[in-house]
């Protein structure tokens, strides 16, 4: 389902994400609902706050395996012409906490 890219849009969008697991056997007072209706507010306004293109509205979808085992929300922004680029994977660079380690008798700088 589609919602504007305005507040008003992702509250409506939160109450239907809460409204569908009512339906679904999920209680508004459950906390699977609880759950997912947080995490829905949270990237719902992130997609108006960051994403926002007047005259689009962003989409919401929730979908469960047909045993009702896991449940599955998605949510986009309207900003479809700025995806992340993909770059080749890389070798972990090693981090370094703290101070550098020097071997014994090394003394760097002096």
């Amino acid at each position: 389902m589609s919602f504007t890219s305005t507040p008003r849009g992702a509250r409506l969008a939160r109450l239907f994400v809460a409204h569908r697991l009512d339906a679904w056997r999920h209680p508004y007072d459950s906390e699977v609902n609880e759950t997912l209706t947080l995490i829905s507010a949270e990237l719902c306004a992130k997609a108006v706050r960051h994403g926002r293109v007047p005259g689009r509205d962003f989409p919401v979808r929730l979908t469960s395996e047909p045993d009702g085992g896991r449940l599955f929300l998605e949510v986009s922004d309207t900003r479809t012409e700025r995806q992340p680029a993909v770059t080749a994977p890389t070798a972990p660079r090693r981090r370094v906490r703290g101070r550098p380690w020097h071997p014994p008798g090394h003394r760097p700088g002096r």
